[in-house]
């Protein structure tokens, strides 16, 4: 697929019929609908990304009536025999496919939707994957190369490439994750291109945090393989010295030696909640303020730093951190849970 798209970028202008029927073996296009709805489709792709399989199944068509061939063979030919990988669609190793689970442990149907094959339903292995991942590693293909570059950015840490979430590391050099899930099957893969790295989780029971949890995971390895960058260790060292009474100033003074230091906000989110949940509340209310402090118009940063200072006991501060959260996004129904039973009290 990278490489048929590489190759439709440098081919004449073609004009491509999107409303014939069904082709036998091949993807059809049923309905495309946009929810974007009027206005500055851009604007909205900055301030937030929301996964849609649309796209994916109408580039499978465009694919397919460019090259006049079924999606599963341009996959054969142009991505799996290149990289090594095995068949991923067909019954041919149907036999090694695993059973999928739901969250209620009990058994899930085998996704078997050919409409979806450019979108979801492919079977690999982790060898496969781990095969598809060096490729991306090495970046020898230009079309694996285009694929890995940012096309918009969606906050200060992240951009979205062709269906690769570019994240932004502690030491400013970035990763490439991406996750999904079909039924009762899950899958997290990320590389870090830096270190040559790369790691694949495969799950066979999906519950509403499954690929959360396969992200958390990876992130746990990766830090236990290659430990913290000099500088976010040298932060947690010192804001331990001095319990977190001013956070602020830590961050600059290593930042003084570190200029490279990036904090993400979802890092110090949780690096809060983990304070409070060691019943170190005055801590996670330093950590907490600074995210809100420097992210003045991320309305979780607000979120949780309202949670923190009401575990602390100020019930004002806490009051108005979720009227402001509250005021970014009208839909936070849990912040608008907390503070009515803290306006209550």
């Amino acid at each position: 697929m990278f490489r048929t798209i590489w190759r439709s970028r440098r081919a004449p202008a073609q004009t491509v019929d999107l409303r014939g029927g069904a082709i036998p073996g091949r993807l059809s296009l049923c309905r495309i609908s946009s929810r974007t709805g009027q206005g500055d489709v851009a604007g909205q792709a900055r301030r937030g990304a929301r996964h849609s399989n649309a796209a994916s199944v109408l580039l499978g068509v465009l694919l397919e009536r460019i090259y006049g061939r079924p999606y599963a063979d341009l996959l054969s030919r142009y991505v799996e025999k290149p990289l090594g990988l095995g068949a991923g669609t067909g019954e041919g190793r149907a036999s090694l496919q695993v059973a999928g689970y739901g969250a209620d442990a009990t058994p899930r149907p085998r996704f078997n939707q050919p409409v979806m094959l450019a979108a979801a339903g492919l079977h690999y292995s982790a060898a496969d994957m781990a095969n598809y991942l060096t490729a991306q590693i090495d970046r020898r293909t230009p079309a694996i190369a285009l694929s890995q570059q940012p096309l918009f950015a969606v906050s200060d840490a992240d951009s979205i490439a062709f269906h690769w979430t570019v994240g932004r590391k502690a030491d400013s050099k970035t990763y490439l994750r991406h996750s999904g899930g079909t039924f009762g099957c899950s899958t997290y893969c990320d590389f870090h291109p830096d270190q040559r790295f790369g790691i694949v989780l495969l799950a066979n029971r999906v519950t509403r945090d499954t690929q959360e949890d396969l992200k958390k995971m990876a992130e746990a390895i990766h830090l236990a393989l290659f430990g913290a960058p000099a500088g976010l260790a040298r932060l947690h060292r010192l804001l331990e010295a001095s319990d977190y009474s001013d956070v602020t100033a830590t961050v600059a003074l290593v930042k003084r030696q570190n200029p490279e230091l990036f904090l993400k906000e979802e890092y110090l989110n949780d690096w809060a909640y983990r304070l409070l949940k060691a019943q170190r509340a005055k801590a996670a209310v330093g950590l907490a303020g600074y995210n809100a402090a420097i992210r003045p118009e991320s309305w979780n940063a607000h979120d949780t730093y309202g949670e923190m200072l009401a575990a602390n006991g100020d019930k004002a501060r806490a009051i108005a951190e979720y009227q402001r959260s509250i005021e970014l996004n009208p839909a936070n129904s849990s912040g608008k849970g907390m503070l009515a039973k803290l306006q209550s009290q």
